[in-house]
């Protein structure tokens, strides 16, 4: 099997992005048409704050377990300056407020579906007393994370900005039909062509409505959840093998008489140490998931749980069921408050955006007891989930994935 670790390796991150940033934006807008490819007007007035607090609210939505995100600063008049992206000694140029999208009726917006049309705003100050001939950029990409194969847009343009304070859009754009419902961050920088260290960014969020839902089976585990993971291991191994064509569709009781009969260890009742990710893949391979089909995603790479929820996002884009290690005490218990063990495997089968909730990851749960699963693409808040995605890793030792396994992604059969 292959890890998903090295991707985060080389993510870009906030202060190696604007490092390279000039480079980039040479290398990317040396084709482009001048100012005409975007828009520049002066600031609107006072009706662009109850949006503005909107984003803000939006944003809040992105740090769901409460750590600092490395990605965006935050102070008390909003969100601040990219690290690594301040203006020059002189004043230059700066993005007071975070940036906005703009609908296709012209209106600001925080909502939208794939397929809409979509322009990207933000307001800039000039203060270096010129006309600057500034390189900018908007990147957009879902989460917090920045990896490519959730990004949305990249559009750099070259405009001009007269001293004072002024209003840039990008050039019309759309959603893309297969973006990953949810939310995204959005990202503008701008830089002095004739000043390259006089360059400046800021963070701003939008969503995007609908659900993505992979066609896999929920499958229940056959008794009660156990601290081994004896009945939820196995059920989440038959659950991505019944999605897949083929004769090698085993039941939940064979794939379990299969791990107990063939994993050391395994075989005995009562046993503390949870079912291990090698002993699923293990099952996995057995019932011809080719090894290279199979990339774990470590819980020990860094970000966490950003990393790891980005990984298994890129994953389900892809059309690929990632079985996740979670912490069951931090999962949703319905009536019953709380749930009485800690190590727990589920099959997260897609994502998608609820007005009230944000953010949703789908899973299928194979504890069907009233208020834990018994449903096909059960939503789970991000927040939730990424809480119960970090504590496996504070959990007792013997409660612990042995491996450090997060997730374990099942690429799909390749068609022909």
């Amino acid at each position: 099997m292959r890890s998903a670790g090295g991707n985060d390796d080389v993510s870009r991150g906030r202060i190696l992005y604007h490092r390279a940033l000039r480079a980039r934006m040479a290398g990317s807008v040396g084709n482009e048409r001048p100012a005409q490819a975007a828009e520049v007007s002066p600031r609107p007035g006072a009706p662009g704050f109850p949006r503005r607090a909107a984003i803000l609210a939006a944003v809040t939505v992105l740090a769901v377990t409460g750590a600092v995100i490395w990605v965006m600063t935050a102070s008390r008049g909003g969100a601040g300056p990219s690290p690594g992206a301040t203006g020059s000694a002189k004043g230059g140029l700066s993005v007071p407020e975070p940036p906005w999208a703009i609908a296709g009726n012209g209106h600001r917006e925080d909502t939208f579906t794939r397929g809409d049309p979509i322009r990207y705003a933000f307001d800039v100050s000039n203060s270096t007393g010129r006309t600057v001939s500034a390189n900018v950029r908007f990147y957009v990409y879902w989460g917090i994370r920045d990896q490519q194969p959730v990004n949305i847009s990249d559009i750099p343009f070259r405009v001009t900005i007269p001293p004072g304070r002024m209003v840039v859009r990008s050039p019309p754009a759309s959603v893309p039909r297969d973006a990953l419902p949810g939310t995204y961050t959005e990202q503008a920088d701008i830089e002095d062509r004739a000043d390259p260290a006089d360059y400046t960014g800021q963070y701003g969020s939008f969503n995007i409505a609908g659900k993505m839902l992979l066609s896999v089976p929920y499958l229940t585990q056959p008794g009660t959840a156990q601290p081994d993971g004896k009945y939820d291991g196995p059920a989440c191994v038959a659950m991505v093998l019944d999605s897949r064509p083929g004769p090698a569709q085993p039941t939940v009781s064979e794939v379990e008489g299969f791990i107990a009969a063939s994993v050391p260890g395994q075989g005995a009742s009562g046993t503390a140490q949870p079912v291990a990710g090698k002993d699923l893949e293990y099952a996995l391979e057995h019932y011809g998931v080719a090894e290279t089909a199979i990339t774990q995603i470590p819980l020990d790479q860094q970000g966490l749980p950003q990393a790891q929820v980005t990984e298994i996002a890129i994953a389900i884009k892809q059309g690929s069921p990632v079985i996740v290690f979670t912490d069951g005490k931090d999962l949703p218990a319905g009536h019953t408050g709380s749930r009485s063990y800690t190590g727990h495997w589920l099959v997260v089968v897609g994502f998608g955006f609820d007005p009230a909730n944000g953010t949703q990851v789908l899973v299928n749960d194979p504890d069907d007891t009233p208020g834990h699963g018994g449903m096909k693409g059960q939503p789970i808040s991000i927040g939730t989930f990424e809480q119960a995605v970090t504590d496996t890793a504070s959990a007792p030792a013997v409660q612990q994935e042995p491996n450090h396994i997060a997730g374990i992604i099942v690429a799909p059969p390749r068609s022909g």
